[in-house]
Formats: C-alpha cells, structure tokens, sequence
C-alpha cells in the first residue's frame, strides 16, 4: 500500500484549499492573493460540505463574498486599461508606497 491510497478525493479538496490559504497569506500583490483567497474559500468549502464541518462551512460562506467582493473591486479599474498596461497593472499592487527619503 502507498500513500496515495491512504488519502481520499475528500482530503486532497482539503490540502488544495489548505495549499490556497498559505499562498493567499504569502502574496504580496493584491490580485494574486484575492484570486488564491477566493480558490481557497472554495476549494475549503466544497471540503467542509463533504465532511459535515459546520464552523467552516459558516467561516467559508463569510470570506467567499468577502473576498470575491474585494477582488472585483479590484478588477474594475482594469477593464478600462489595455495592451501592456493592463497587463502591468495585474502585477503591480494598487497600493501607492511612500516616497524615499
């Protein structure tokens, strides 16, 4: 017997919305880390539903429209761009750093 035997198709829904939350925590970006929190609320509660786990299902129904909410506000500028700089202004945080001094 190996390893993948001892993990059900439940287990890896978990592990990817697990996978999703580190990544989310780890963005420094704003749209990468909307789009991983989105793909983590999902993936944790599809996980949940199968397994009956009532606090994250209630957790999860929180944060989905939190941040699927969030992230279009943040696509919404984008629509007006095009070309290269929308492209640069997927990747770049709409956050403004303060000046160098």
């Amino acid at each position: 017997m190996n390893w993948i035997d001892l993990i059900s198709w439940r287990d890896v829904i978990g592990y990817a919305g697990t996978g999703f939350t580190i990544m989310a925590y780890s963005m420094r970006r704003m749209l990468p880390l909307r789009v991983a929190a989105v793909l983590s609320s999902v993936a944790l509660l599809v996980y949940a539903v199968l397994t009956g786990s009532g606090p994250i299902i209630v957790m999860e129904l929180i944060l989905l429209p939190i941040n699927s909410y969030r992230l279009v506000e943040l696509l919404k500028p984008l629509r007006n761009l095009e070309g290269p700089a929308r492209r640069h202004a997927m990747v770049t945080s709409p956050v403004q750093k303060a000046p160098h001094r």
